[in-house]
């Protein structure tokens, strides 16, 4: 089943916002070369970033594109 475009956003939003972990959203906006009120409304699901900042986004954090559109992924629970 595909994702709806609000699914798609709000998956985009979450993996960045995982993947950034304790660096700053100043970080990343440089890193990529936008604002970072750009970065926080991508990461708040207000904005979907282009292909171009995407791709970008997705290199800065080391990962692929595809990393971001994904369902985020769910912590596992420990084996017992």
């Amino acid at each position: 089943m595909q994702a709806t475009d609000s699914e798609t956003l709000t998956h985009i939003a979450s993996n960045i916002t995982r993947l950034r972990g304790e660096r700053s959203m100043g970080w990343l906006a440089r890193s990529v070369d936008v604002g970072t009120i750009h970065i926080s409304r991508i990461e708040a699901g207000d904005v979907m970033p282009g292909s171009g900042l995407l791709v970008r986004i997705a290199s800065a954090l080391g990962v692929t594109p595809n990393d971001l559109l994904s369902s985020p992924k769910k912590k596992s629970k420990p084996v017992t």
